[in-house]
């Protein structure tokens, strides 16, 4: 049995085309200030409301779910289970409760908790969605559908279709997927993970939509930088380079090491464009963010060979192996510059 607890959060999928990779993980420089500010003062905010109102289970339950958003699950069970001595009915807060050990990947426990809301309140959406999360977890997707479907009947929510997507994509059903994913922006016009979702399944596909729903995320999160480096690679799947750069260097201008924009920029001008200088500059740049880029080393040797400068091609190819031991490609390029030596 897997473990798909990537359920819990939003679903990334990594996208690639030949050598083009993305890492959501990458580490971007500094954190973004807005963002950090942002956080503080939301807590900032909860606290001087609880010290206000201190017997307040519903400031202590909007505290919880911050806490359970940034992953403090101590702080988190502490205010959750101060909202429960608050009021012990209240089934919203068994939700918050169940939706923590969930993240503890606590099963058994969490189920627990959103029978126990639905029990006390079968109207709140928390306990179909948490159960369904469980389901989905364990991998029994039937079980899911039917809670979430039930779920639908009383009540069009978009995080039960944004659920069945996920479920659909679990099983490989991407026009389910699709579908389900349209019924949740359509029914929230605000709901980023699904545009960003659509985005990104649609891609995959070489589908002109994706761009949509791409540029319909960034209208809502302008400031994440992945969301320009996604509709750029979507452009250069297509062949629309011109259109690929302007985002690969709209994400630079606001993150200059963010070295996959470099290599891909690289990669075009390499392969599509045959401006083998300008390939070499941004594979230099690429590198000079991540020493240990093999890829980079390697398209940079390969544009270097290309331009007749087998010498500073042959450097490339070997720190490429220096790297990436069984590199093919780049044992592949010396056994090339060999023959062409000896020519």
């Amino acid at each position: 049995m897997k473990q798909n607890i990537f359920i819990l959060a939003i679903v990334v999928l990594v996208i690639s085309i030949n050598a083009c990779k993305t890492d959501s993980d990458q580490k971007e420089g500094q954190p973004d200030k807005q963002a950090t500010t942002n956080k503080d003062d939301t807590l900032n905010r909860l606290n001087q409301a609880i010290e206000a109102s201190p017997d307040s289970g519903n400031l202590y339950n909007a505290r919880a779910k911050y806490y359970l958003d940034h992953k403090q699950i101590n702080n988190a069970l502490r205010d959750i289970n101060k909202a429960i001595q608050a009021d012990k009915n209240e089934a919203t807060y068994y939700v918050t409760l169940g939706d923590i050990y969930l993240e503890m990947v606590n099963l058994e426990r969490s189920r627990e908790m959103y029978d126990k809301a639905a029990r006390l309140d079968d109207s709140v959406p928390g306990s179909f969605l948490g159960m369904a999360r469980v389901h989905m977890i364990l991998e029994e997707y039937d079980r899911a559908f039917n809670i979430l479907d039930r779920l639908l009947d009383k009540n069009k929510h978009p995080q039960a279709y944004f659920l069945k997507a996920i479920a659909y994509e679990e099983q490989n059903d991407t026009a389910k997927a699709v579908k389900n994913l349209e019924l949740a922006v359509a029914h929230d016009k605000k709901f980023y993970d699904a545009y960003k979702e659509l985005g990104i399944l649609l891609s995959e596909q070489n589908d002109p939509r994706a761009a949509r729903y791409f540029k319909k995320a960034i209208e809502l999160k302008p400031g994440i930088k992945e969301l320009h480096y996604l509709l750029g690679l979507h452009y250069q799947k297509l062949g629309k380079y011109d259109k690929a750069f302007l985002h690969y260097d709209t994400l630079l201008m606001r993150n200059p090491n963010y070295k996959y924009a470099h290599y891909n920029k690289g990669y075009i001008n390499l392969v599509y464009e045959e401006d083998f200088e300008e390939a070499i500059e941004h594979f230099r740049k690429a590198i000079q963010v991540d020493p240990q880029y093999a890829d980079a080393y390697y398209n940079r040797g390969y544009a270097y060979e290309l331009l007749g400068e087998l010498d500073k091609a042959s450097r490339d190819y070997n720190k490429t192996l220096k790297i990436a031991t069984n590199h093919q490609k780049a044992i592949e390029g010396l056994n090339r510059l060999d023959r062409k030596r000896q020519n």
